[in-house]
C-alpha cells in the first residue's frame, strides 16, 4: 500500500494565489454549481461563488434545482443542464457539487455515464 501524503501546505499555497487573483482553473471548461439541501430557500446561495468565477474569465452556470427533489430526479435535470452547456458551448462540464448538490451529481454521472462520459471533465465535491 502507497504512503499517504499530507497536502496541507500545498493546498494552503494554492488558496492563497487564488485569493491573490491568481488561478490555473482552465477556461477550456464550463462550470456547473451543483448546489446541496435546502439551497432553494437561499435566494443566494452560490452567488458568490459565480461572481468569483467569472471575474477569473471562467463561464460558471447555477444549476437551477430542486434540492429537496429526489436524486434521481435531479440525476436526469443535471443530464439536461450538462448537455444544454455542452452543446451550447462545445466545452466539456466541470461538475461543482455541494453537499446532496454533490451526491445528485455523482448519480447523474452513475445513470447517464453512457450519455454523458465525453461530455463531463470532471467531478470536484465539497
Amino acid at each position: 500500500m502507497l504512503g499517504v501524503e499530507d497536502g496541507t501546505a500545498r493546498f494552503l499555497e494554492l488558496l492563497a494565489g487564488i485569493r491573490n487573483g491568481e488561478h490555473t482553473l482552465p477556461s477550456s471548461f464550463v462550470y456547473l454549481l451543483i448546489p446541496g439541501l435546502y439551497s432553494n430557500h437561499g435566494p443566494l446561495y452560490f452567488v458568490g461563488t459565480k461572481k468569483f468565477f467569472s471575474k477569473m474569465g471562467l463561464a460558471c452556470h447555477i444549476a437551477k434545482i430542486h434540492s429537496e427533489a429526489s436524486v434521481e430526479h435531479n440525476a436526469w435535470e443535471l443530464k439536461q443542464y450538462i448537455e444544454e452547456l455542452y452543446w451550447g458551448s462545445s466545452k466539456c462540464v466541470m461538475l461543482l457539487g455541494h453537499s446532496k448538490g454533490g451526491v445528485d451529481a455523482a448519480a447523474a454521472l452513475s445513470i447517464y455515464w453512457c450519455d454523458l462520459k465525453d461530455k463531463v471533465a470532471g467531478l470536484a465535491l465539497v
